[in-house]
């Protein structure tokens, strides 16, 4: 079943400070649809793989005009489920899922390839092995540099014994989807209580792959696989104490590679049990943490992230996605949208307060530096948005000498309207600083690393909504400054 549905252009007039270039609310009654995975290819149309509670699956493509097709699957006595989708180029896409003869119990992983119209090419099923079964609906694709794709799903070895640890399927694939090598791979260690990969990635070498994923009780692991996906190594990323737990208040997911490190986005409680924050964490390929940047809004609650909810943008920023609520858990929750470089500074957020019952889901770049979010809402709605990098407001930043007769404060001029300055003339040398502000309702706007050589540091706040901010310049070893200014 194909659905084609012409969507007007949308502009709500509660977005006072943005407008986002196109919206979809697409009813989904009974569905209760679960986006996964998605890709974009050049010519800017995005594609998502999703899975129902039910037993359906769904394909769902927008192009640059916010017109979309759906593509639905799923037959009577078959539990069906999309869990990621790459293109193969242009006009040809390959998607991941499985299908479960709810029957006769058996699991199949199941591959199909589609045109840009959503039309199926080809729809392979491939039993994973007798002795296993499918318990988590979790997948990726990766396309080798060789034109193959290699799909990752998680399995239990004994459907018997629910505790037994969770092992990593790996399959290869051609570009019509028929079925070269799989493997079943289990830890190089005992000390892991479960192995699944979340992202993947082919190391420089084209000879091996390093993945992010679970491996120990708590915090995620990174590991290393052979060319025929035996585990060769790993590391444990080692965050402080507390912090990336495993519970139900903390959650990590979202991981995004570069050559060279890990982005790992996902929400912790080291401070209040109760009350998780949004961590966005640079990791070396050993574990060690190189920055971070946490994301602390006292009148938020963070329910965590989850999904490829981090996109690294061509431009070498990132888009980061996070569900939260205001009060308590059972409020309704709604999302939040943030603009981060890679050296882990907060550029920009808008908060989806319009769209109260909706969980983002997955975010994707364009190649003019736009992004495109797509959760769901309630059980009921699935909505797809696009943003440019300008809704996020991104505040400049420079620092510069100025003559002494010209400081007349710590921070002037205050009120402002289009600049304000910081005297920063007595900050410690030879060490990173960093500055923070926030609006009065305590959410973090702007989180950037102080460079460049001078006494006087100059925001470009002609962006900023009129009203009370506060700011922090801090170090890693203590808070140095701290204060008030309105913005006219």
């Amino acid at each position: 079943m194909k659905r084609f549905v012409a969507i007007a252009l949308l502009l709500f007039g509660s977005f006072s400070l943005f407008a986002q270039q196109w919206e979809i609310l697409m009813a989904t009654p009974d569905r209760d649809l679960y986006p996964m995975g998605g890709a974009i290819n050049e010519q800017g149309q995005a594609t998502f793989a999703a899975y129902s509670i039910g037993d359906i699956a769904s394909v769902l493509s927008i192009n640059n005009e916010g017109v979309h097709f759906e593509q639905i699957f799923g037959i009577e006595g078959e539990k069906t489920g999309f869990l990621d989708v790459k293109y193969l180029d242009d006009d040809t896409m390959i998607v991941l899922g499985y299908s479960i003869d709810t029957v006769l119990n058996v699991h199949q992983i199941r591959i199909v390839t589609m045109n840009k119209e959503l039309e199926v090419l080809s729809d392979h099923r491939y039993p994973v092995d007798q002795e296993c079964y499918i318990h988590e609906p979790h997948g990726r694709l990766l396309v080798d540099n060789d034109g193959t794709v290699i799909a990752t799903v998680p399995v239990v070895w004994d459907e018997s014994v629910y505790s037994h640890p969770t092992i990593a399927s790996f399959w290869r694939f051609n570009r019509n989807g028929e079925l070269l090598h799989n493997h079943y791979t289990k830890s190089i260690s005992d000390a892991f209580f479960r192995l699944i990969v979340y992202d993947m990635r082919k190391l420089d070498d084209d000879s091996s792959f390093v993945a992010i994923g679970d491996g120990w009780i708590s915090n995620p692991s990174i590991m290393f696989f052979d060319y025929d996906f035996n585990m060769t190594d790993y590391s444990r990323i080692m965050f402080e104490d507390n912090e990336f737990l495993f519970q139900c208040d903390s959650y990590y997911s979202g991981y995004q590679f570069d050559n060279q490190h890990l982005f790992v986005a996902g929400s912790q409680s080291v401070h209040d049990i109760n009350k998780p924050h949004l961590l966005m964490t640079k990791v070396d390929l050993e574990g060690n943490i190189v920055q971070r940047l946490m994301i602390d809004q006292p009148d938020t609650l963070y329910y965590g992230i989850n999904s490829p909810m981090v996109s690294a943008a061509n431009d070498s920023t990132i888009y980061v996605t996070s569900a939260c609520c205001v009060g308590n858990w059972a409020a309704p929750h709604f999302g939040q949208l943030y603009l981060i470089n890679r050296d882990m500074e907060l550029l920009g957020s808008i908060v989806l307060s319009d769209l109260i019952g909706a969980w983002p889901h997955v975010v994707l770049h364009t190649d003019d530096g736009s992004c495109i979010i797509v959760g769901r809402k309630y059980k009921d709605y699935m909505y797809v948005r696009k943003y440019s990098r300008e809704d996020f407001n991104p505040i400049p930043c420079s620092v510069k000498d100025v003559p002494k007769e010209q400081i007349k404060a710590t921070v002037f001029p205050n009120p402002a309207s289009d600049e304000i300055h910081f005297d920063i003339s007595g900050l410690p040398t030879g060490k990173e600083h960093r500055i923070s502000i926030s609006d009065a309702m305590g959410r973090l706007v702007m989180s950037r690393i102080i460079r460049g050589e001078g006494n006087v540091l100059t925001l470009g706040v002609s962006s900023l909504p009129s009203g009370i901010y506060t700011y922090q310049i801090y170090n890693a070893e203590k808070e140095i400054v701290s204060g008030k200014f309105v913005k006219e």
